[in-house]
């Protein structure tokens, strides 16, 4: 993660202490959440902030599914 975007890093696990499970694994970070997560600590996201994060939360659920894929694929 380069310098520049650290505080997005930190977003992103604040963000995803909070996540909702999905169906079958966990959601991905909505609009919703983020712009009520934004309110409540008080930042203002630039839209290249909000991109980078929404890119975090997209690899974050490949390797979190790919992981519960691995797992049925022992049973």
């Amino acid at each position: 993660m380069p310098a520049a975007f650290a505080h997005v890093w930190r977003w992103f696990a604040s963000l995803s202490a909070g996540r909702r499970p999905g169906g079958l694994g966990p959601a991905p970070l909505g609009w919703a959440e983020i712009a009520a997560w934004s309110r409540l600590v008080g930042v203002t996201p630039t839209p290249n902030d909000i991109a980078v994060l929404r890119d975090i939360d997209a690899a974050y659920l490949e390797n979190a599914y790919a992981e519960l894929d691995k797992g049925k694929r022992r049973k």
